[in-house]
């Protein structure tokens, strides 16, 4: 993971790879996401696991994928995921590319959204 600079004091932003994530930080993604999805939704049921995994570790040949994580010490406390278009469709069809092509999905656990990260 390569370590980003503009995270506030305590914090730290990695650029991450999670399609060659290992077990134990995949796992703490899956936690994240349920936390996440359960403050979202709290009636649905949590995506199972394997799911989650799966999605993380996919990757499509028409876009390209960049995570984010968020972390204070060692606790997961934030998650960004950006999916490039790669394939100049809305281009063609006169779409801006930064609006159509990239798509942000941004995750912060409550604690962390009320302390200003």
């Amino acid at each position: 993971m390569k370590t980003l600079i503009s995270a506030p004091t305590g914090y730290s932003i990695r650029a991450t790879d999670l399609r060659d994530a290992d077990e134990a930080l995949a796992d703490r993604v899956v936690a994240f996401t349920h936390l996440m999805d359960r403050e979202a939704v709290p009636e649905d049921p949590s995506m199972p696991a394997p799911a989650i995994k799966a999605r993380l570790r996919n990757r499509s040949r028409f876009g390209e994928r960049v995570d984010h994580l968020a972390f204070r010490g060692d606790e997961l406390v934030g998650r960004v995921a950006v999916f490039q278009n790669k394939t100049a469709i809305n281009d063609r069809m006169g779409f801006r590319e930064a609006w159509w092509g990239d798509i942000w999905q941004i995750s912060l656990d409550d604690a962390r959204r009320s302390a200003g990260l």
